[in-house]
């Protein structure tokens, strides 16, 4: 069996979180991340020589992710400001309550 063959498919799968995150695939993504975490909690012991690089790959995938997943919460967080903003611009232009006319005392 290729000793290496874990570190690839982590790698594979990093590559595939990336470009789930890229296309914005949410829902798919959720099972690519749970593949990789279940991957990787399967390494045991010392990495056979040659899988440093490979792991090192994995890891900067993941870096790669998390500033892509970060990226697009701002995007949606942005977003969602807009739209409160224009909730509350155009709260400006409802109507008010009818507020009954001022009585003038004519006696005093």
């Amino acid at each position: 069996m290729d000793e290496l063959a874990p570190f690839r498919m982590l790698v594979t799968l990093a590559e595939s979180v990336c470009a789930h995150i890229d296309a914005e695939r949410w829902d798919e993504l959720a099972q690519v991340q749970e593949e990789f975490g279940h991957r990787l909690a399967e390494l045991h012991g010392p990495e056979p020589a040659g899988a440093g690089p490979l792991l090192q790959r994995a890891f900067d995938l993941h870096l790669q992710a998390t500033r892509g997943l970060e990226r697009h919460k701002a995007e949606i967080l942005a977003e969602l400001g807009g739209v409160q903003r224009g909730r509350t611009a155009a709260a400006g232009y409802a109507p008010t309550a009818s507020v009954p006319a001022a009585s003038v005392n004519h006696a005093a």
